[in-house]
This record gives structure tokens, C-alpha cells and sequence, in this order.
């Protein structure tokens, strides 16, 4: 076993390099202000006396050493963000569902050879927050089958680096699982030694929502981020798509941020409450990674200004920015197009006894239709709630006809059940993807666009910006918008209700409930 290698003390990560600097800072700090406090309380006003003006020399002292500090780590920060212009690397990845085929030349990296290769690359730690981890099939099927290989072959990998390796592995899962088998795998990962389990119960902590993030960061320098879980059906049953970011701590510290942002609040598995009262007492680190200060990267030899947003707001550390923010200010900057694919869209609280209309991100694509006149496309599935989903999406595109120059146009994205196996598990293969594109700014998330997703519940983005003529990144996420909504798999709004909702079911077209044939 392996768990006692690195060991973190409660609300410290000892190797990031900017909590080094802030420790010293905080403990400076205090001896100023416990300086002050203590002449204040003994001698009213601690200037009056002569006699303790050495006092008062010391703490200037002290403020000039704070200062100092300041001016170290800005310009160690500085070094560190021009070593992450040269070495940084992003790659975008993605998860066809089998027996789906594209109209393009190349495919992007898939998600399962992204997670071998970092999980490879891993000489120190790994750090893992997941929604699911069910990798292997049994969980869901009884048994293993050859479509959950890949799954398999994921799960044997950590177990392998856990406990061959000197590799210390971290992993945040979601508390209460949504299915039986959710949390299987990382809860059999803990008990054969190889990594060490935290839960994170986000309602039990600030009364409702879920941990939904999906990351893992390998040796505070490469991750992964998108809205893959760590299950089998994410690698080849579903849409999904996210960034693989190498020799990137600028990036990748930030991510680990987040990460110990969660494990303070969670418990291990033998625990029943968090050692804190409520998550808002839990200390949170300091980011100055942001939108006004974002890591500059070449994308292909472009300009890139990259940093990472999170929700849900109580747990965000001071500098960081609220993803719903990037967001609605991407839509409030676009002048040309906004590309939408998630799996959800819904402007409403929805995970709630009492739903509740939350129109945020839906007046925004409205004022930019209506007032700039900005092409808007989104492509969505028809999983939940699907009523008000498309009575709501109804709404929002018959703005079209108000619009002199704008346009909006909604479509279905349904992945077909093919064989049998598929059929046993349709409603696990859909789209589960969670993008935008802008003409100059990309956001790939691990949230689904209804309220609770920002309010309550743990997600993350990355959001990517290019503001020069040249623009790859923005061409490509462009490019794989546009195969999709092209494909067979959309299917307009229109023809969704009449083939769904209307008339006899088109099984090729409409979503199904879940199957009765597995175990979950």
C-alpha cells in the first residue's frame, strides 16, 4: 500500500509553490497584527511611549518583509507563466459512441487514450474528482462484455500505478450516488490499497446539489477536464469531449486547487460528517488565475489566454471565476456566432422539490439574437424533463422571427441504439457533451446548462481565449460543432416533436427510458 507517502495535513497542499509563499505571508502577517493588537490593548495608543517605538520599528519591518514577498512572487509567478508559454501543450479529445461515423478526415484523440496516457505519465501522484467511477461493466451488465474493455482496462491501469508504483493516488467521488454502481470502482480502488477515498455529500454540506466535476492531474503538470465520467459507457457509448492540457503547472496547480478545495470538505469512507461544521469554515486557497490575469499559451502558434472557472460559488477560492460568469460574458462579447452543445439546456432550477425559472444564460443568447444580431445554434439531447426542455427550446427559437439579423436554430442530437447490446443500454448512449464556441472563445465544462448545475452543484471550465486573426482553436471547436450539427444524429426541433412527442415513436430519433434489463 501506498497511502502514507505523501501525507496533507487538513486545509494544507505543502507543494504548491504560491501556498509557500502565502503561509509566509499569513504567518507575517499575523505577527503584525498580534503586535498591534497587544500595544493597543496595553498602552492605548502604542505611539505615546517613546519607550516602545522599537516595537513599532519591528512591525514596519514586518511590512516591508510582506512587501517583498509580494515582489518574489510576482516575479516567480512571472517565470513560471513565460516556462508555461513554452511548454504548455492542449489537445482536444473526444468519445464517439460505437457505430457512430463522421464525415470528417480526422478524428481528435479519444478520451480513453488521453486518460492511459496521463495515468502513464504519472511519477508522483494523481489526483481524480469524479462523479461515477464505474469502469468496469459488471456493475451495470452482471458481467463483463467486450464493449466495456476500455472501462476495464482504465480500472486495471490506476490499480497497477496504486500499488506497483510509487505513485500516491487521490480520488473526490460524489456522495450519494445517483445509481447502484456508481461509485463502485473508486470504493474497490481504495479497499485493494491502491489510492485513498474521499466523498464529497455537497447537500449534506450546504443543503442540496451534487460533486459533478470530472478531472484528473498528474504530478501538478498534465490533466484532463471535460464531461467524461470515469465510467466504461464514457469511453465508447456516449458524446463526450474535453481538453488534455501536458507540462502545463501553471494550469495544472490551479486544477489542484480546486481539488483540495473539495477533499477538505469531503470524508473518507468510514466517516459520517466532514471534520467541519459547514463547508463555508473550510480555509480556501487564493488563485490569480482568471479572466483579468489568465495563463498565456501558443495553441499551434497562436495566442491563447487560458483559465479555469468553477461552481458552485461557496467553493470557490478568492480570484476565482464563477463559470456561469465566462459564460454569459462570452455570450455578451460574441458579434458573429455562439455554438452550443450540451446535454441539458433548461432555464430552470430543476433537482428542487419546488422548480423555479432561471433564465440567465437564456436572456443572454436572447439579447444577442435580438440586439446584435448574432447567429446562435445549440444542439441538445431530450433526456430529462423533456416537456419543459422543449417547450422552453420552442421559446427560444421562435425569437428567430424578431430578429433582422440574428438567427437561432435548435437541434436534437440522438445516438442510435444499433445492435442488441445497445439496445440494452439506449438511454446510456446519447450526447453528453458540454461546450460553446465563440468567434474568439472556446468554454468546455463538466456542467449541464440548467440552474442547479451553478448554484449548487461542483463543475468546472476551461475557457480559452483568441483574440488575434489566426485562431485555431476556435476553428477547430468550430469544425467539430458543425460535424455534429451536420450529421444524421440532429435532428431538428420540429421534426423531434412530430417523430416524438406527437406521433408514433421513431426509435431512431427519440430518447427511451431506462432500460429494466440491467442492474442498475
Amino acid at each position: 500500500m501506498h497511502l502514507n507517502k505523501e501525507r496533507i495535513p487538513p486545509f494544507r497542499v505543502q507543494h504548491f509553490t504560491n501556498d509557500k509563499w502565502t503561509a509566509t505571508k499569513a504567518i507575517l502577517s499575523g505577527a503584525t497584527l498580534g503586535l498591534a493588537i497587544l500595544l493597543t490593548f496595553l498602552f492605548g495608543h502604542a505611539g505615546t511611549n517613546i519607550r516602545y517605538w522599537p516595537l513599532l520599528s519591528e512591525m514596519s519591518y514586518l511590512n516591508r518583509s510582506l512587501a517583498v514577498i509580494d515582489s518574489i512572487q510576482a516575479m516567480h509567478s512571472d517565470a513560471d507563466r513565460y516556462s508555461c508559454k513554452m511548454t504548455c501543450s492542449i489537445e482536444i479529445v473526444e468519445s464517439i459512441p460505437e457505430n457512430i461515423t463522421f464525415d470528417a478526415d480526422e478524428l481528435p484523440m479519444s478520451t480513453f487514450s488521453a486518460w492511459s496516457r496521463l495515468i502513464s505519465l504519472a511519477e508522483k501522484r494523481i489526483y481524480i474528482a469524479a462523479y461515477k467511477t464505474s469502469l468496469r461493466g459488471k456493475h451495470v451488465l452482471g458481467a463483463s462484455d467486450p464493449s466495456t474493455s476500455m472501462g476495464e482496462q482504465i480500472f486495471e491501469q490506476l490499480l497497477k500505478t496504486g500499488t506497483e508504483k510509487d505513485v500516491t493516488i487521490r480520488m473526490v467521488e460524489n456522495y450519494l450516488a445517483k445509481d447502484p454502481g456508481d461509485n463502485a470502482d473508486g470504493s474497490s480502488l481504495e479497499s485493494r490499497g491502491a489510492l485513498e477515498l474521499r466523498r464529497l455529500h455537497v447537500s449534506n454540506e450546504y443543503g442540496k446539489g451534487a460533486m459533478h466535476s470530472k478531472f484528473i492531474v498528474v504530478d501538478d503538470k498534465h490533466f484532463y477536464l471535460g464531461s467524461a465520467n470515469l465510467d466504461w459507457r464514457s469511453l465508447n457509448q456516449k458524446m463526450e469531449l474535453g481538453v488534455l492540457v501536458l507540462n502545463c503547472p501553471c494550469l495544472a496547480n490551479d486544477l489542484g486547487n480546486i481539488f483540495f478545495s473539495y477533499w477538505n470538505v469531503a470524508v473518507s469512507p468510514n466517516e459520517t460528517q466532514s471534520n467541519c461544521q459547514s463547508g463555508s469554515s473550510v480555509p480556501l486557497m487564493e488563485t490569480t488565475v482568471n479572466a483579468a490575469n489568465p495563463v498565456v499559451l501558443s495553441y499551434y502558434g497562436a495566442e491563447t489566454k487560458v483559465f479555469i472557472a468553477s461552481s458552485p460559488r461557496n467553493l470557490h477560492e478568492q480570484g476565482r471565476v464563477w463559470d456561469l460568469e465566462a459564460i454569459t460574458s462570452a455570450i455578451h462579447a460574441a458579434k458573429s456566432f455562439i455554438y452550443i452543445h450540451v446535454m441539458d439546456f433548461i432555464p430552470m432550477i430543476v433537482y428542487q422539490k419546488r422548480k423555479s425559472y432561471w433564465p440567465v444564460i437564456d436572456n443572454a443568447l436572447r439579447k444577442a439574437v435580438v440586439e446584435r444580431g448574432v447567429e446562435v445554434k445549440i444542439l441538445a439531447a431530450a433526456l430529462h424533463f423533456v416537456k419543459e426542455n422543449l417547450h422552453f427550446m420552442q421559446s427560444l427559437q421562435a425569437l428567430a422571427n424578431c430578429a433582422d439579423k440574428g438567427s437561432i436554430e435548435i437541434k436534437i442530437f440522438k445516438v442510435p441504439a444499433v445492435t442488441d447490446f445497445h439496445k440494452r443500454i439506449a438511454r446510456d448512449r446519447r450526447t453528453h457533451n458540454k461546450f460553446m464556441v465563440t468567434e474568439d472563445t472556446v468554454i468546455i465544462g463538466t456542467s449541464n446548462w440548467s440552474g442547479d448545475y451553478f448554484t449548487t452543484t461542483t463543475g468546472i471550465a476551461l475557457v480559452a481565449r483568441q483574440e488575434h486573426a489566426q485562431r485555431p482553436l476556435v476553428d477547430h471547436m468550430r469544425s467539430i460543432f458543425l460535424r455534429n450539427w451536420r450529421s444524421p444524429y440532429a435532428h431538428t426541433l420540429n421534426i423531434y416533436i412530430k417523430q416524438c412527442l406527437q406521433g408514433p415513436r421513431n426509435e431512431n430519433v427519440c430518447e427511451v427510458e431506462k432500460s429494466t434489463t440491467v442492474t442498475r
